[in-house]
């Protein structure tokens, strides 16, 4: 009499999911294809939790960017900043600065939080990583429309002539939005598991920005002249500076600042899509 077959075995091995790099690529670009949907309703959520509570509505994500154009209005008015950098007031500069910085060090906050402030989400396997990633996406875009407006407005309010070469400036501002959400997600699994690195990640945007050009243009044979011109985002700043208003700076740094920016998001993205099964059964809580 013939024994039973045996039931099929199933053995699963420890493999990097690199090792298969068309497979993986394969697999990326599926699961980005599926998670436009649910990016588009977790960012409603998102922006539904953040407003729904305050009696000013979606205003209230205009406050941060609106509060710093007012206040370096404010210091032209008291003649705070009385000389000029740049070809400018040194108040628009500053204030123009500021506003870029605030667009690298929320994309860069919000790339950085990715698994922690989704770890609900990952922990029930709704999703691939690529939904809340794309969500995180569209929450730093919308930040950067609203940063843009703010921006015409602080151009209006110091009569600053606008460049032919504004459109350039919107595309380096992007870059700016896209190279701290890459950092960030660069750092968001080990900023899940070891809260010193978070505490560390959290002052990194203070010590970057001291070696940016944010607020004045230090003399050029100073120590914080010579770091200035050997840094890339200071670069960067001024070729946005350069495109908006005719400021010294480089229109192809510019154009391809932001191009560097998106091969720094992709590299993020990898690595979270990566880490994502080793993170999910290590999140605290």
């Amino acid at each position: 009499m013939a024994s039973p077959a045996d039931p099929p075995v199933t053995i699963t091995a420890a493999r990097s999911r690199l090792t298969r790099p068309d497979r993986f690529l394969a697999d990326w670009w599926r699961d980005t294809v599926r998670s436009p949907r649910f990016a588009w309703q977790l960012f409603r959520r998102v922006l539904n939790i953040q407003f729904r509570h305050s009696s000013l509505g979606i205003l209230l994500a205009f406050l941060p960017a609106t509060i710093t154009a007012l206040v370096f209005a404010y210091a032209r008015r008291t003649h705070l900043f009385s000389d000029n950098s740049g070809g400018v007031n040194s108040a628009f500069y500053g204030g123009f600065g500021v506003l870029l910085a605030q667009a690298f060090v929320e994309a860069f906050n919000a790339g950085r939080r990715l698994f922690v402030a989704n770890q609900g989400i990952f922990r029930r396997n709704v999703t691939t990583v690529e939904g809340p990633l794309l969500a995180t996406l569209l929450e730093v875009l919308f930040h950067d429309a609203i940063r843009i407006v703010v921006m015409a407005g602080l151009m209006a309010a110091f009569r600053v002539v606008p460049s032919a070469a504004l459109p350039l400036a919107i595309w380096g501002l992007l870059g700016v939005s896209l190279g701290g959400l890459g950092v960030g997600f660069l750092l968001a699994a080990p900023n899940a598991l070891q809260p010193d690195l978070n505490a560390l990640a959290a002052g990194l945007p203070i010590a970057l920005f001291t070696a940016t050009p944010v607020f004045l243009i230090p003399p050029p044979g100073s120590l914080l002249g010579r770091i200035h011109a050997a840094n890339p985002l200071s670069w960067l700043f001024d070729g946005i500076r350069a495109a908006a208003y005719g400021g010294p700076g480089s229109l192809v740094v510019a154009a391809v600042g932001p191009l560097v920016a998106v091969l720094c998001l992709l590299a993020g993205w990898c690595l979270c899509r990566v880490a994502l099964p080793h993170i999910v059964e290590r999140l605290p809580g």
